[in-house]
């Protein structure tokens, strides 16, 4: 058992039990008989009056047989009829209970009723409420401990189990029908383990995935070291290539390095200041749409003119270029790019993007997926890029106040919807 099982035992125990004997005592003091003893009582004045009847009636005989019924059943009661002088009953006042003076026949008759004391009885009648006061107060701070206690020692275990790693532990079904706050403490903390569960999967993901992107350049790199090695000549196209794997190894260390300080808040430190969202949408849009004409692909910014906010201007710019240029990296050719800013009709204050392209979409299963680290769509095997620019933009945004979704077009294409506050 635990320490605060004990202390939470000791405590409950002695305000239950001390109650109780508060509740005894003041029972006694104020006259609050129980029914026992209520009966007992009526019986009482009862055999006095069949006893007072019997010496009206001039039946004394029949005295021994309801003196012997009154010893023999429930609390025995010692019956007494007897003569006394004529100065006890000219002193009697009134009624008393255990005692009845009464005139007949010219003589004075004396009627008594006391309980019988054997002791025991006597004993057991002031010992048997506080027994009984223990042991019922024992079982309740016993029950009420543990009902407290054990969810607590239930809480703590799976914080030592936490702390060491294990994220699949659920203490959830533990608390068992409970419908309190201790159950909702229980409900937390499954959907706490789950999201550190979650984590620590997408950690040992992002591990995967970046060492298998980082030895990808690095193989290609060494092959074209061997190359010239075994041909020196190649040197100029070999050292075209290697400056081309290592301006992408660069590019990819700084994707990972930016998408590590979003997810660890240290974007939240940077200087704000007021930017025209709509001027760096033009900018944007400028340059994808100079790199589209390559495909035929127009890329067009439609909505208000001017929308300003207070935010990073750097990590927002990045963001809305990473979505930008992957719809243009999407779209068919010969097709356009939509982008559409207006305010939001809901929430005045906010600002409403909408990228559209007429790409191949993505499953609606897997939506969510695409603002993971590393994800590249379905058709990834033609598309340049390491899958970090959409996990980017929805950090970005998502600490800027803003936020990212996307949807599949009615027809074709994908939606990414961007809101970001004023």
């Amino acid at each position: 058992m635990s320490k605060l099982f004990w202390k939470l035992f000791v405590v409950v125990w002695l305000s239950i039990a001390g109650l109780i004997c508060v509740l005894i005592l003041l029972t006694n003091v104020f006259g609050f008989q129980p029914p026992q003893r209520e009966f007992d009582l009526r019986k009482q004045r009862f055999l006095i009056e069949i006893a007072e009847a019997l010496v009206v009636d001039h039946n004394l005989t029949a005295l021994p047989s309801v003196a012997r019924m009154a010893r023999t059943s429930g609390s025995p009661i010692d019956l007494k009829v007897s003569v006394s002088d004529d100065v006890s009953c000219a002193k009697a006042n009134g009624y008393q209970r255990n005692e009845r003076y009464l005139s007949a026949d010219q003589k004075c008759y004396r009627i008594t009723a006391d309980f019988i004391d054997n002791g025991a009885q006597t004993y057991g009648f002031l010992i048997f409420p506080f027994l009984v006061d223990a042991v019922a107060s024992l079982i309740a701070a016993c029950a009420l401990a543990y009902y407290l206690a054990g969810p607590i020692v239930t809480l703590k275990d799976g914080l030592n189990a936490l702390a060491r790693g294990d994220f699949r532990i659920r203490i959830g079904k533990k608390f068992g029908g409970r419908q309190d706050e201790i159950s909702d403490l229980g409900l937390d903390f499954d959907s706490t383990a789950s999201k550190l569960q979650a984590l620590q999967e997408i950690q040992q993901r992002l591990y995967h995935d970046v060492s298998h992107e980082l030895r990808s350049p690095l193989s290609r790199i060494q092959a074209a070291i061997g190359v010239l090695r075994q041909n020196p000549s190649k040197l100029d196209a070999m050292m075209e290539r290697m400056d081309r794997e290592i301006e992408r190894l660069d590019t990819l260390v700084d994707e990972i390095l930016t998408l590590a300080k979003l997810n660890t808040g240290y974007a939240s430190s940077f200087e704000k200041s007021k930017i025209d969202i709509i001027d760096l949408l033009g900018a944007i849009v400028d340059d994808a749409g100079f790199e589209a004409k390559a495909k035929g692909v127009v890329v067009r910014l439609e909505g208000v003119a001017s929308f300003v906010s207070d935010t990073n201007g750097e990590l927002i710019y990045r963001a809305l270029e990473n979505v930008v240029r992957n719809a243009v990296k999407y779209t068919a050719d010969e097709t356009e790019v939509i982008v559409d800013a207006h305010l939001d009709q809901a929430h005045p204050h906010m600002l409403r993007i909408t990228v559209c392209d007429h790409g191949p979409g993505v499953p609606d299963d897997e939506i969510e997926r695409i603002f993971e680290p590393f994800q590249r769509g379905v058709d990834s095997a033609e598309v340049t890029g390491h899958g970090l620019g959409l996990a980017i933009a929805r950090q970005t945004l998502e600490i800027q106040g803003g936020s990212v979704r996307a949807e599949n077009g009615p027809n074709s294409g994908l939606r990414i919807i961007i809101q970001i506050a004023a």
